[in-house]
């Protein structure tokens, strides 16, 4: 369900809603509701995952003056100078580690 269909459903609902006549439609709004929060959910792991796997490469390239950890702490919104926090260094690592076991059972799946 797209952001249009969402809001058609949303706004014939109400309308129902202002004439008295609030039927089924409710599930769906619900429905609806539970299909946009599976969609945010799968947005914030796909940052946070981003995040993680950028911390990494900025942890192997720390220089101020590297051009790769440049534009990274850039994108982190980081100082120059700034040192890694351990949560952040250890955020990289979960990451990292997860991806790596799954790229490690997708090829034994595919031998």
């Amino acid at each position: 369900m797209d952001a249009e269909q969402i809001k058609r459903l949303i706004g014939n609902w109400c309308e129902e809603l202002l004439v008295g006549r609030r039927g089924d439609g409710s599930r769906e709004i619900f429905a609806a509701i539970d299909a946009m929060q599976a969609q945010i959910d799968s947005l914030r792991k796909e940052r946070e995952d981003m995040e993680g796997l950028l911390l990494w490469a900025l942890w192997h390239h720390q220089g101020a003056s590297s051009p790769v950890g440049r534009p990274i702490r850039k994108f982190l919104r980081m100082e120059q100078h700034q040192a890694l926090l351990v949560g952040q260094a250890h955020h990289a690592r979960e990451v990292v580690h997860e991806i790596n076991a799954a790229l490690s059972e997708e090829s034994k799946g595919t031998t």
